[in-house]
Formats: C-alpha cells, sequence, structure tokens
C-alpha cells in the first residue's frame, strides 16, 4: 500500500514538472515572437554599402563553376538541318514532305486558274472591239 501512495505523489511531481515544463517552453516561444522594438542601428558603418562593394575574389566563390560556353560563331554542321539558301535565295520549303506536295499541287492549280480568267479577260476584249 506504501508504494501505491508514493506513487500519486510521484505522479503528481511528474505531472506538476510537466506543466511547468510546457508553461516555461510556451512563454520563452512568446519572448521570441513578442518582442520589444528592435534597437536602432548603430551609426558606424564600416566600408561600403553592400551594392557598392566589388565581388569576392574567385577563390572565394562558392559553387561549382558555370558551364563552358560553346565559341561565337558558325555552329557545327548537322545533317538534320535544312540547307541555307544563298542571300536573296529561294527561302527553304517548310513544313513535313506530305504538305510539301499539297502545297505543290495548290499552286499548280492556282497557276492554272490565273492562265483561264487572263485568257476569259482577253478573249472578252476581243469580243467587245469586235462589234
Amino acid at each position: 500500500m506504501a508504494e501505491r501512495g508514493g506513487g500519486g505523489d510521484g505522479e503528481a511531481a511528474a505531472a506538476a514538472g510537466e506543466r511547468f515544463g510546457t508553461d516555461l517552453r510556451m512563454a520563452q516561444q512568446q519572448a521570441l515572437r513578442f518582442r520589444g522594438p528592435a534597437p536602432p542601428p548603430s551609426a558606424v558603418l564600416r566600408g561600403p554599402p553592400p551594392l557598392l562593394r566589388p565581388p569576392p575574389p574567385f577563390g572565394m566563390m562558392r559553387g561549382p563553376p558555370p558551364p563552358p560556353r560553346p565559341p561565337f560563331g558558325r555552329p557545327p554542321f548537322d545533317p538534320s538541318m535544312p540547307p541555307m539558301p544563298p542571300p536573296g535565295g529561294i527561302p527553304p520549303p517548310m513544313g513535313p514532305p506530305h504538305l510539301q506536295e499539297d502545297m505543290e499541287v495548290l499552286e499548280r492549280i492556282q497557276r492554272r486558274a490565273v492562265k483561264l480568267v487572263e485568257s476569259l479577260e482577253h478573249e472578252s476584249d476581243e469580243s467587245s472591239s469586235g462589234i
């Protein structure tokens, strides 16, 4: 029986200590969150402002170096690229081959239509002058 009584007092003391610990922790968190006004900045500024400072020397720079850039100039030959026409030349065909065939058919039809319209205009000119 004595063990139970002693254990009960120990449990109460542990609960009180735990509550005291949480109260202390809450007080510390509130002290961090609700601080007083910030102290005024010190009047002594050493060195130039941050934007005017020179960058650190290369020995002090952190991180890996950037990848090397390709040399400026003509790109290497790539057979998958279409050929470049000479300046003032005909532009290379645009689009996939199956659309190129359609474009050629449409251009042929358009040329025939233009010839037909021109011949009809010419024919109407002849008929009006013959009257």
